[in-house]
């Protein structure tokens, strides 16, 4: 696989693929996060890391080849298993749980 997609092709629009949709969805979180700070700068230091997070692994589970498929044409949403909002979730939960054991 030559990109992995967020988004496909829809509307007129072209494609997505993951990595932009990550940084662009990240730039626009980190510029609210600016605007947050006049209100609670105490916090934000640890609204960025939250944020920081929840940008990382909100698709994460667009990353299935499942999924991929779905994105590329090449398969049906009822044929796909995988909730892509879960994975994200589900991965930073282990990873902390890994970091306690």
């Amino acid at each position: 696989m030559d990109t992995y997609l967020a988004h496909s092709a829809r509307n007129g629009y072209p494609p997505q693929s993951y990595k932009d949709h990550v940084n662009k969805t990240m730039d626009r979180a980190m510029r609210f996060a600016g605007e947050i700070k006049g209100y609670c700068s105490k916090d934000a230091e640890q609204i960025e890391n939250i944020l920081n997070l929840a940008v990382q692994y909100h698709d994460l589970g667009k990353l299935n080849e499942q999924f991929q498929a779905m994105l590329r044409g090449e398969k049906t949403s009822e044929e796909i298993i995988v909730n892509h909002v879960d994975a994200g979730a589900a991965y930073l939960k282990q990873k902390k749980q890994d970091a306690f054991c």
